[in-house]
């Protein structure tokens, strides 16, 4: 996401009807796969875990192979263009925190910037949105995180409304070893850690007007989003931008809370 200066000016108040939609396919620990040709948010369902998922970037811990899993999507490819590269999602949680890993395709890994809360999007990078499970809420807490583990966070409500003063207190672990695609193919991976406190100010709304108490464990729903900016040397050959769930603008852009996907969290551990 970019600064509002750069991203944001001239967005349109009320946008078009998008040209592609997504379905929502069956909620399963396994997989989640868009379909363009329906107009349905998708979900999935995420495992929980008794202990602390340990992060390395490298997929270190073997919890991992019990993560749910989801593909990220270019809804704006152009016929003549090249498949985007592919972007694998994992999700676990533990009541506690939200644990997710990133599996990145990329034949050439574009990321300079290390301080926090830089123009981590003009840099190879992952994004995740989460929201309140009331649609009706606007508000998301946002986290980018580019190639080399740098992290922008932010607070978002509108085009007009971002605050950087969010601190997700995450724990982040990077490697250029992605792990799906087995040996010898060229990216890189996030691994994150995702606590539920520094979230209550937007996902804790579900709880009502009233509530003032910090729950101890994520609610059983939450709205989200992943995404993720591939950069390319070439500009010729163009930036790419994939998605979970399909915003259904006419240009690749994430913020819509509207149209996150489900997260389905599991209350037993397997």
């Amino acid at each position: 996401m970019q600064p509002m200066t750069a991203r944001f000016l001239g967005l349109p108040g009320v946008l078009a009807a998008s040209l592609l939609a997504i379905a929502a396919p069956e909620a399963r620990a396994s997989s989640s796969v868009p379909d363009p040709s329906e107009n349905m948010l998708p979900e999935i369902r995420v495992p929980k875990v008794h202990l602390p998922v340990r992060l390395d970037g490298r997929a270190g811990d073997p919890v991992w192979s019990r993560a749910a899993s989801i593909t990220l999507h270019d809804f704006w490819k152009k016929p003549e263009a090249a498949p985007a590269r592919r972007t694998r999602v994992l999700l676990l949680h533990d009541n506690e925190k939200l644990y997710l890993a990133f599996d990145c395709e990329d034949h050439d890994v574009l990321a300079a910037r290390t301080a926090k809360n830089d123009q981590t999007f003009r840099d190879d990078c992952v994004e995740i949105m989460l929201g309140a499970p009331i649609e009706r809420l606007a508000d998301a807490a946002c986290l980018e995180i580019n190639a080399l583990g740098t992290l922008a966070a932010f607070y978002y409500r509108h085009a007009d409304w971002i605050n950087y003063r969010f601190d997700p207190k995450v724990e982040i672990a990077v490697s250029r070893a992605p792990v799906t695609w087995g040996p010898g193919v060229p990216g890189y991976r996030v691994e994150v850690a995702i606590p539920l406190a520094p979230l209550y100010p937007v996902v804790g709304l579900f709880t009502g007007e009233g509530a003032t108490e910090v729950p101890d464990t994520f609610p059983e729903k939450l709205r989200a989003n992943f995404a993720r900016w591939d950069r390319n040397r070439n500009a010729g050959g163009g930036d790419r931008f994939t998605i979970w769930s399909n915003p259904q603008f006419p240009f690749p852009h994430p913020h819509r809370p509207e149209r996150y996907g489900w997260l389905l969290l599991d209350r037993d551990s397997d």
